[in-house]
């Protein structure tokens, strides 16, 4: 059936054809993640903290161990399309070797039972981060629109403001008796207020700049900064899992890059 609708809020998410349609490379692999995560139950020594895992096997990328209980979580990982794509890395063997080698992680995992079976796909990350997300007529959000820190794959917080932004942008238009791009682009000016400063930083890390020349770049800023604690900094330089956990750090350092 077809519907026709004065304007159209789209929060489809990742396979939405109007975002496809809109330009705003959905379907291309270097603007995109994948993710795979299961739920497992009888996993041990976890308690109230949210756990981030940094391996080679997946660079860039992380693992997590997400508590739901005292004795349930998520776990998952995740990294860019790409990379997958020009090393034929099958996530579900990234994930058994996780679940099962993995000095720490097999331990809590070792007499866990995977609830279902895992589940996955793909992430449109916010690498076009100056890209309008209206169109005459259309609004998009979450997912659809591409609402995902390209650093740590996370999309929750921006899927819901978005939805915020796009609703009072179209409740606003509608009673103006105009839904065109024009009436429509205090959306794109609320949500890049809110987000493209974030986003365009984690550009630095994803493809402005060599990963070994940023970490020398923070490692050095955090040092003459008087920052440095232990040597886990000096050793960051030549441990890949390091480097990912102090590109993954860019936040809390942005003024460094101010």
């Amino acid at each position: 059936e077809t519907y026709r609708s004065r304007i159209v809020i789209d929060a489809t998410g990742v396979n939405s054809p109007l975002a496809v349609d809109a330009g705003l490379g959905n379907r291309d692999a270097n603007k995109c993640a994948v993710a795979l995560r299961g739920y497992y139950e009888n996993v041990s020594g976890l308690n109230n903290t949210i756990e981030i895992y940094f391996d080679e096997a997946i660079q860039p990328g992380y693992f997590w161990i997400f508590p739901t209980s005292e004795n349930t979580a998520n776990v998952g990982c995740g990294t860019f399309q790409h990379i997958l794509q020009s090393t034929k890395t099958r996530l579900h063997d990234v994930m058994e070797s996780f679940c099962q080698t993995h000095k720490i992680a097999s331990k809590k995992l070792k007499d866990a039972t995977l609830c279902g079976t895992l589940q996955g796909g793909k992430i449109p990350l916010a690498i076009d981060h100056e890209a309008s997300r209206v169109r005459n007529g259309l609004i998009l959000l979450g997912d659809a629109g591409a609402f995902v820190n390209p650093i740590t794959g996370e999309g929750i917080s921006y899927a819901m403001n978005s939805g915020l932004l796009a609703g009072k942008t179209a409740g606003d238009a509608l009673r103006r008796n105009d839904v065109s791009k024009v009436s429509l682009n205090p959306f794109d000016e609320a949500w890049q207020d809110k987000f493209a400063a974030q986003f365009k930083k984690s550009l630095l890390v994803t493809e402005g700049i060599p990963a070994e020349y940023f970490t020398q770049f923070l490692v050095d800023e955090v040092v003459s900064a008087g920052l440095e604690k232990s040597g886990r900094l000096e050793n960051a330089k030549l441990q890949p899992g390091l480097q990912y956990e102090f590109l993954m750090a860019l936040k809390s350092v942005v003024k460094f890059l101010q």
